[in-house]
Order: structure tokens, then C-alpha cells, then sequence
């Protein structure tokens, strides 16, 4: 049985990418956290993103991610806005779910994402946005995920779409107590949502007491 990792985290440095720099702070999740990353577009929040979720190389030396395992998701999964580069376009979502789940049933997460049960037999531009991106979530939900990174994941989504899917995320969140870094311009979701937020610009955090209940439209 692979042991869960308590806490992911990412050392303050320098991730160098041609001729730019970018600076990183130090940022740590414990599993059931919820941590808000926000800046203006270009301060890097999207690389620290990509750097939890091994995307990007950064020193080994300042990281602490679990292990990877042959024949199961990367422990710490990333959603970004652009969902349809998490399926590839000549499968069904179904098969893309099933390669996921490898075999645990994953139908009571599209009911909480009010995904039509058979619109798992659609292909990815068959779909809406906000229905393909419900069930990017519900992939990035895999049984042996034990933290998500949420990249701007709603910012172009209607304001219901957003509701459904933040309701059903910060349920999931609690119940299995995940790890999850929101990445968003949208303060007032922060403000809503997050254990504290870190700020490219000012990067010492800054708490906020919040009741996970729902999220208001």
C-alpha cells in the first residue's frame, strides 16, 4: 500500500526559463488545506502550478511531492482553464474516466458535478465547456489523488457553472481530506474559500477564517 503524504511544498527560489526569472515562494499545503496563490497574469502563478505537478523542473532539493507509482495517477493533480487538454480528442470520456479510475467507480462524482450519466459516451468537442470541465474534475478526482491544483479552472465559466462546481469540489475536499491550491484573479472566491492566500507580490500570507458551507451565486 503506497503511504499518503501529509503535506506538499515548494522552496523559495528562482525557476529560469530562457532569458526571464521568475521568483518562488515558499508555499506549503497539508492535506485538508485550502490555499489560495494570486498575482497579476506573469508573476508565475500558473509555473509554481505546473511545478507541483512535476510539469516543470524546478530544484529537487526545495521540493516535497509523494512518489510517483507505476500504473496510478500523479498523486497531485492540476486543472487548469483549458480542459480540453486533458483528454485526448479521439476518445470518449469515458475512456479517458476509466483509464483514471482503473477500475473504482467514479458515478456518484458525475451526479455531484450534475453530469448526465451519458454524456460519458460524448467525445470532448461534443461537449460545452462547463460540462468538459466538470468532468476534467471528476478525472482529476481519481481514488489516489491526494492533492489538486486548480489553475484558474472556473475564471471563464458562467457564475452557476462556477457554483455547482465549487460546491461539489470543497465537499470532496473535506470528505477525503485533499490538498488544494486555488490559482485565481478572483479575490472574492479566495476571500470565500481559502485557509490563507499567498501573494506573488507580497508573498507572507495572509489568513482568512472561512465556514466551508456553499458557495453563494
Amino acid at each position: 500500500m503506497t503511504r499518503l503524504m501529509n503535506m506538499i511544498k515548494i522552496q523559495q527560489g528562482e525557476y529560469r526559463y530562457r532569458d526571464h526569472s521568475i521568483p518562488i515562494p515558499d508555499i506549503f499545503i497539508k492535506r485538508g488545506d485550502i490555499v489560495g496563490l494570486n498575482g497579476v497574469s506573469g508573476s508565475g502563478k500558473s509555473t509554481i502550478g505546473k511545478i507541483l505537478t512535476r510539469q516543470l523542473n524546478y530544484d529537487k532539493h526545495k521540493l516535497r511531492l509523494p512518489a510517483l507509482t507505476r500504473n496510478r495517477i500523479n498523486p497531485v493533480q492540476w486543472v487548469g482553464q483549458r480542459c480540453e487538454f486533458a483528454f485526448d480528442p479521439r476518445w470518449t470520456i469515458e475512456k479517458t474516466l476509466k483509464e483514471a479510475y482503473r477500475g473504482y467507480d467514479y458515478r456518484s462524482l458525475l451526479e455531484s458535478y450534475e453530469l448526465e450519466f451519458h454524456w460519458q459516451f460524448r467525445l470532448p468537442k461534443e461537449l460545452s465547456g462547463g460540462q468538459l470541465q466538470r468532468f476534467n474534475l471528476v478525472r482529476a478526482l481519481a481514488p489516489t489523488t491526494e492533492f489538486l491544483i486548480c489553475d484558474e479552472a472556473t475564471d471563464q465559466l458562467d457564475s452557476i457553472t462556477q457554483k455547482v462546481i465549487w460546491n461539489a469540489l470543497l465537499s470532496e475536499v473535506e470528505q477525503r481530506s485533499l490538498g488544494l491550491l486555488v490559482i485565481t484573479h478572483q479575490t472574492e472566491l479566495l476571500q470565500a474559500i481559502c485557509h490563507r492566500t499567498v501573494n506573488m507580490q507580497n508573498p507572507n500570507n495572509a489568513y482568512y477564517l472561512v465556514d466551508h458551507g456553499t458557495v453563494s451565486s
